[in-house]
Parts: structure tokens; C-alpha cells; sequence
């Protein structure tokens, strides 16, 4: 990195036109941080995912920026290296239940939450508290370098004081392991005092709680900027906290939208006696009336000892007022128990008026508690879900709005760790009812330049009823329908993934519940949408019940194979083929949209498969190289990014393999011969003749070759090149020499579309997964670029630099992006020598 001193001496030395070359594609932080746990290090062994804690991730970013080349130098000898780095949303990925018995996951409750488990644990509350006069820490996240049980979990407990007052407590924190970062990404909103701020770190045990580091510890508060505080213990516990302060501000005040709710917050229960004098806890539950209403909200119940804290933070929404009792459940809430339930107290109404952490007691005959809350402005947002099935496992299961946000804060800090050389993009799911505002907080407040999609996790870019049906297609559709106009509106870059491979792995695939429906009759088929088929026709396999007869069993066998592979291929085709953005870009013709692998490198090849061909006949080793290449491998199992008329064939021929593989061990007199005359006759029957005829018209063109179509057509649509498979350099270096020769001699319709369109990106995630280091895939990639013997210096100044800063358009964001890092970047961080020149790059644009 850039020596601080060295870099203010000699920033004006840079004020020329320096183009950077930029790491368009990096997955630094693809799925490191999940709160509570780490899923990625239950399953790293079993389905290629990689585990870091936070402190790696900084690591491998250096890894990232060091490993891009210094090859594009101006005269002074000036350069930059700046990297892309991505966030994927997968909180509604699905896991098939097969995959969750496979890796033996469910037998921890933050592991496994059903559907209903997850809209429980849903934040559906939204405030806008008034910051003018309330400062903000923020406790981001805790870091485990050592666990101090040496059986079992930690379990970490956290309290926080505005002097002597106690103002938040967060408990149940779950270690696992070491090295396990816990997102936390909780705001504390207070009245500043004289007295400082002090925070309690507990490791809670079933007898006395151990205390991690001092008995007050004070946080810096002094500035606003990103702090961390170690905390230790004699039997040798170490954990770290990271947090950041917000002084009060009036040009932070957030007004409240008019017709505004109130947001009340039970923060935390304390139990000074308790109630019964049989049990050793009281089971006590917290009712809330609203606005007058007769049925209360009742929270969960919570098991109070005498002389303990429990936290609830919990919020409820109302208008004018809110009631709130507390109940002693003699009876367990059971109302087969005839005893009868205890009031503690009175009840307290409290009204619409801003409180901040104020307490209330509650005083019963024997039990006497006190309940901690604070009031502010602050609205509903609605609540989610059925867009999978009740009962479902998610890949990120606790699917809320603090995890989800934590993660993108996380990145924030990662971009101020490194100014002007990480330059993140923020996640997008229309699926998420908030996913807009987080969006827009990460733009406009927290340095993101960009947004990432993944739409092959379960949604469409536009017709979402084709998966979904049409009123949750509906509202997807309207959602996303918000956000290309506000990405348009600020010309903000965004980014989807386009290849038929990634998450969720197909093994792992579980589809949504409108694919789950038993379409037995055709009349119930779906409606077929403008750009191609509807679902598979499952009604066929109704015409073939399974039986002992050899002809029989045939053709049930046929009927269910096709109908599970066209339903797999209809969900990937719907979900991730670029052709689904033709309406989108119909109605944006300004978006600035990038397809990510241009499809994948198994669309590049079957896009150059004839010159490969002609090229391997020529070279016995090229041949051998593609013949035992992944790149092939991928190409034969996902057909469907070719045209129509080679996915019919393909579809075909893998049918044949599946049902004669398994039919021949039943039935050993039946032929393959047989088998193919009956798939052949299968597929060319009505309804499946209609449904590939439909998907020819739908797809006429592969993938990669409609995304250079794009690229044509409108200003803004741009491909990557980035990761290139796990391949051998001989394998990797053809298909980027194919790809360069294209944009140089357009040896393929449109190739030169991809000239001034084109990026590269080393997608850092993948290639470290593949074992390739960040110099080698450049250094291979510099190899291709040879074009007759000789290195095209103008090809690789427009791939590696000029393009992405082009589809970046960093220029409208420039002085929010230096405020922000100006800031938030720690202390001894300075800007990079050469931010007047990339400044100089947009203003002579």
C-alpha cells in the first residue's frame, strides 16, 4: 500500500491522465460473514466454499490489489490498481432437504429455521429517529480470536451504559469456533452526557458469568470515526468488537415521512424479585395494546431468575399510544393448567412522543421488575415471504434485515480500510421488502459506487409471475420496477450474473413453491410468456402410470426424467439467460448493466466451438487439453445457453443416457436402440413438440453471442471476462486469445461490439477457490491477448482499464466518494497518489 507521507508529498505529481487498471469482478466478500455461525465452514469440504473471518478478507483484498499487473504505466510511471469487490444477497436461497442431510446441518437452531422460524426473526419495523439530537454507536461486529470454553460454545453477552445508566443489552451471541466473526450491526441511539459510554463483555454460563476484560470499559467517543476494543480474561479468552460513533448532527436529521407511526422498543427486562415462589423462575410475558385495541401483541416468554437481565429488543409499531403488562404464566401458557396467571403491576401507557431509554417498574405482591424502552418516530414496513414453500431451509437462515445490513457494512468498512482502491457494490433482491432502502443507504451514505444481482438464486429481472404467479410475480415486478429507476436516475453501474453455473449449485437446487404445483392436466398449465415457454409439461407423466410392464415402466421412466430436467432448465433459462433482459432494456435503454462471464465459459465456447475444433484437429496437445478440460465438461451439461435447435438435441441425448443407464439394470432385454426410439417419440409428441418449438422461437441465440447483441444495441450493456474455470493455462489462454482475436477481427458476428465493451476481472473468490493466484490469471490473460505473435497493447489498455471506468462512471460520484473516505479511513490512510488523475480521466470525458 502507499506510504502516507510519501503519498501527500507527491500527490500534485500526479495530476496527469493515468488510466487505472481496475479488477472489474472480485468476490472478496461474496458469503464470508454470516451472523452467529459461519454455514460456509460446515459445507467448505462438501461443496467448494471457502471460510474467512474478517481479518482474512483484509488479507486477501492485499492479495487482490497486489496481484493486479503494473504493466500500464503513463511516463511518470504512475499507475493504480483498484478492485470490484461483490456482495451476494442469498438469504432466500433454498437448500434441498437432501443436500441439509448430506451435510448434516439442523441440529442447532440458528442453523436451521423454518419458514416460519425466519419471518419471526424478520425486522419488519423501519425508523427514521431523529439524529439531530441523538448521537449513534453503532456495534458492528465481534470477532473471536480464542474461545474461552474449552467444551461446547461461548455464549457472549454484551451491555451497554450512558454513564451509570444501562441503555442496551445484547445476549445469546453464539461462538462455535475460532475465528468466527459475529455480525452484530446494532444502533444505539442516545443523549450524550458528560459521562462517558462503558460497555460489559460477559461469556455467559450456567453458573457465575464470566467477565471478559475489565468491569467498565470505556469506548472512544471523542470522533467519528471506526474504533475496535480488544477483550481478554485470564483463561485466555480474546475477542475483538468493532464499532463506530455518530455525534449528534442537525444536517443528520432524517425527516419522518408524513403520516408517520411510532416505534416502540421493549429494549430489556430486568428482574429485581421474582414472582414465584415455587419454580425458580417466573416465566414472564410482555403484552403490548395498540392504539386501544383489545388484542394485545405478545412477545415471547422469557425465564427470569431473581437479580438478572434478559434482553427483548423488540419493536412494535403504533399510532397514539401503546399499553404494555407484564404477566407471571403460572400456568405456562398452557389452558389445560387451571392455575391462573399473574398481573405484575399496574399497566403503563406510554404515547406518541420521542423516549429514549427510559425504565419503568413494574411491582406485583412478591415480583418486582423493570422494563427499559425507548419511543421514536419511525413507520411499518410489510411483511415478506411465500415465495417458498413453509418449512423450507435457507442457505442464509437467519434472513433478516441487521444480518443482511451488517454484511453491506461491513464492506463499507472494508472500502474506507482501503480508499479509492475498493470500490464495493451493494446487493439487490427484490424478494427483500427493504432491499431499495439498503441499496440507497450504501450509495448515498456508506461509499458504494454500483449494485449486484444474482438472479439465478430465484427471480427474474422482469415477468416474475412466470416462476412465481401473478401476484407475487406482481410485486417483484413493481419492486424491481422502483430500483431501475432509481439506478437509471443516478446512472449507477449494476452488475448480474450471467452464467448457468454458480450458487445455488445445482445438487443444492430447491425450487420455488409455484414449480412445486402437480400440473396433471393441461388446462392447469401455465400461461406461456411473450419470450418463450412456460413450465415443463408435467401433466405427461399423468398419461404413464408406473407399473411392472416392461413398455410401461419405459415410458414412466421417460416422462419423469424429462419433466425433472426440463424443470431444472426452465428455472435456470428463466432465472439467468440474457435474453430475460430484453423488456428491462426495452423500457431502460440508458441502463448500465454489465453480464457478468459473458454467459460463462461454457457459452464462450460453444460460441467459438467450430474454430476450436479446427484448432485442436491441428494441435494434438490443444486437443488433448480441451478433450479432459472443465470448460467441455460444463459445455455437455449445460446445453440450454446454446441456441434452441442444439438444446432440443443435447436434451435428447442426455434423456436417452439417464432412463437407458437406469432401465437396462430393471429390465435387461429392453435395447438402447429402444430407448432412443422412445424418447425420440416422446419428445416429438404434441405437448413436448410444442414446448421445444416454443423454446427454439425463445432462444434462437446463445447466450454470449445475445449479450454482444446487447452491446450493440445499447450505450450503457457491457460483458466481463472474468474467472475462466479451474482449467489448465493452455485451455485459458485459447478462449481469451478467441475472445480478443473476435474483438480485433470480428471473426463472429458483432465481435467488435466487444472492443469498447468488454472488461476482465479475475473474480478473486473463484480463481483462489481454483488454485490460480491473482499474477497468474493476469499473466495468462496477457498471453491471449497475442493476436498474430504480437501483444495488442491497445486491446489491453481498453479491457483492463478504459471500459470498466467507463461502465463504472465514476465521475458523478467522485467528491462523495473522497468525503467518504476522508471520513472513515482509518488513521494513517491517505487517498492514492494517482486520485488527481482519475478525477483528470472523467472530467475530460
Amino acid at each position: 500500500m502507499n506510504d502516507p507521507n510519501e503519498a501527500k508529498k507527491n500527490m500534485n505529481d500526479y495530476s496527469g491522465t493515468v488510466i487505472p487498471i481496475v479488477d472489474s469482478h472480485c468476490h472478496v466478500f461474496a458469503q464470508t460473514l454470516y451472523e452467529g455461525g459461519d454455514l460456509i465452514r460446515l459445507v467448505k469440504n462438501k461443496v467448494g466454499f471457502l471460510h474467512y473471518s474478517m481479518e482474512q478478507d483484509i488479507d486477501n483484498t492485499r492479495k487482490a490489489l497486489d496481484g493486479v499487473p503494473e504493466e500500464n504505466r503513463n511516463a511518470d510511471g504512475s499507475y493504480s490498481k483498484a478492485i470490484v469487490p461483490l456482495h451476494m444477497d442469498l438469504g432466500y436461497t433454498p437448500l434441498d432437504q437432501k443436500i441439509m442431510e448430506l451435510l448434516n446441518i439442523g441440529y442447532r437452531s440458528q442453523y436451521c429455521k423454518t419458514e416460519s422460524g425466519q419471518i419471526t426473526l424478520t425486522d419488519n419495523t423501519c425508523t427514521y429517529p431523529d439524529k439531530s439530537k441523538l448521537a449513534t454507536l453503532n456495534l458492528h461486529s465481534l470477532h473471536c480470536a480464542k474461545m474461552e470454553d474449552f467444551v461446547g460454545d461461548d455464549e457472549i453477552r454484551i451491555e451497554v451504559y450512558n454513564g451509570p445508566r444501562l441503555i442496551k443489552v445484547l445476549s445469546g451471541i453464539i461462538v462455535d469456533h475460532k475465528n468466527a466473526t459475529s455480525i452484530l450491526n446494532t444502533d444505539i441511539h442516545f443523549v450524550p452526557e458528560k459521562s462517558d459510554i462503558w460497555i460489559k463483555v460477559y461469556e455467559e454460563d450456567m453458573g457465575k458469568d464470566d467477565l471478559l476484560s475489565d468491569e467498565y470499559t470505556p469506548l472512544n467517543i471523542s470522533s467519528e470515526s471506526w474504533q475496535s476494543i480488544d477483550f481478554k480474561n485470564k483463561p485466555g479468552a480474546s475477542y475483538t468488537l468493532a464499532y463506530h460513533y455518530t455525534p449528534p448532527s442537525d444536517s443528520l436529521n432524517r425527516t419522518p415521512p408524513s403520516g408517520l407511526s411510532w416505534v416502540l422498543e421493549c429494549l430489556h427486562l430486568k428482574c429485581i424479585q421474582k414472582d414465584d415462589l415455587l419454580s425458580p423462575f417466573d416465566t414472564i410475558r410482555i403484552e403490548v395494546n395498540l392504539d386501544g385495541q383489545d388484542k394485545p401483541v405478545k412477545l415471547l416468554p422469557i425465564n427470569c431468575r431473581s437479580g438478572s437481565l434478559y434482553p427483548v429488543n423488540k419493536k412494535i409499531v403504533f399510532k397514539e399510544s401503546a399499553t404494555i403488562r407484564l404477566w407471571e404464566l403460572d400456568s405456562a401458557g398452557r389452558s389445560k393448567f387451571g392455575d391462573s396467571d399473574d398481573l405484575i403491576g399496574d399497566s403503563v401507557t406510554v404515547c406518541a412522543e420521542e423516549v429514549i431509554g427510559k425504565s419503568v417498574s413494574f411491582l406485583g405482591k412478591r415480583g418486582k421488575y423493570e422494563l427499559a424502552y425507548s419511543v421514536i418516530p419511525g413507520e411499518s414496513g410489510p411483511r415478506e415471504d411465500r415465495y417458498y414453500k413453509m418449512g423450507g431451509v435457507y442457505v442464509w437462515f437467519k434472513r433478516d434485515r441487521k444480518t443482511y445490513r451488517g454484511t453491506v457494512h461491513a464492506l463499507s468498512r472494508m472500502a474506507a480500510y482501503f480508499p479509492g482502491q475498493v470500490w464495493p457494490f451493494v446487493p439487490f433482491d427484490p424478494r427483500r421488502p427493504h432491499a431499495l432502502e439498503v441499496v440507497k443507504e450504501a450509495i448515498e451514505e456508506l461509499g458504494f459506487v454500483g449494485v449486484k444481482l444474482y438472479t439465478r438464486c430465484g427471480w427474474m429481472p422482469w415477468n416474475n409471475c412466470e416462476i412465481y404467479g401473478d401476484e407475487l410475480g406482481d410485486k417483484l415486478d413493481a419492486r424491481l420496477q422502483e430500483f431501475y429507476k432509481y439506478v437509471t436516475l443516478n446512472d449507477l453501474p449494476i452488475l448480474n450474473h450471467t452464467s448457468p453455473t454458480g450458487y445455488p449449485a445445482n445438487p443444492t437446487l430447491a425450487f420455488p413453491a409455484h414449480y412445486e404445483k402437480d400440473y396433471t392436466q393441461k388446462s392447469e398449465r401455465p400461461t406461456e410468456s411473450f419470450n418463450g415457454p412456460g413450465f415443463p409439461p408435467f401433466w405427461e407423466l399423468a398419461k404413464y402410470p408406473l407399473s411392472m410392464s416392461p413398455k410401461a415402466a419405459l415410458l414412466h421412466s421417460i416422462a419423469k426424467n424429462c419433466g425433472k430436467l426440463a424443470k431444472y432448465y426452465h428455472y435456470v433459462q428463466k432465472t439467468v439467460a440474457p435474453h430475460n433482459w430484453e423488456p428491462v432494456l426495452e423500457e431502460y435503454p440508458n441502463l448500465r448493466l454489465t453480464f457478468a462471464h459473458s454467459g460463462g465459459d461454457a457459452s464462450i465456447y460453444y460460441r467459438y466451438k467450430d474454430m476450436l475444433e479446427d484448432a485442436a484437429n491441428k494441435d494434438s496437445k490443444l486437443k488433448e487439453a480441451f478433450e479432459d478440460s472443465i470448460t467441455l465438461k460444463l459445455f455437455k451439461k449445460n446445453y440450454f445457453i446454446a441456441d434452441g435447435v442444439t438444446f432440443k438435441a443435447k436434451f435428447i441425448e442426455e434423456i436417452i443416457g439417464k432412463v437407458a443407464k437406469k432401465f437396462r439394470v430393471l429390465f435387461s432385454g429392453v435395447s438402447k436402440d429402444e430407448v432412443r426410439r422412445e424418447v425420440e417419440d416422446f419428445c416429438s409428441r404434441d405437448d413436448w413438440g410444442e414446448w421445444f418449438t416454443s423454446w427454439t422461437a425463445a432462444y434462437p441465440t446463445d447466450w454470449m453471442s445475445k449479450i454482444i447483441e446487447y452491446e450493440g444495441a445499447y450505450v450503457n450493456v457491457y460483458s466481463d471476462i472474468s474467472y475462466m474455470t479451474k482449467d489448465n493455462e493452455q485451455v485459458f489462454v485459447k478462449l481469451v486469445n478467441l475472445l480478443a482475436e473476435d474483438a480485433v477481427k470480428e471473426t463472429k458476428p458483432g465481435g467488435k461490439n466487444m472492443f469498447a465493451k468488454h472488461l476482465i476481472g479475475t473474480d478473486w473468490y473463484m480463481v483462489e477457490h481454483g488454485g490460480m493466484s491473482p499474477e497468474d490469471f493476469w499473466n495468462r490473460t496477457r498471453k491471449g491477448l497475442e493476436i498474430d505473435g504480437v501483444f495488442n497493447e491497445a486491446l489491453w489498455k481498453k479491457w483492463s482499464s478504459e471500459n470498466t471506468l467507463n461502465w463504472l462512471n465514476l465521475g458523478p460520484k467522485i467528491e462523495r466518494l473522497e468525503e467518504f473516505y476522508q471520513k472513515y479511513m482509518p488513521n494513517g490512510k491517505a487517498m492514492p497518489v494517482w486520485w488527481p488523475a482519475l478525477k483528470n480521466y472523467y472530467a475530460g470525458k
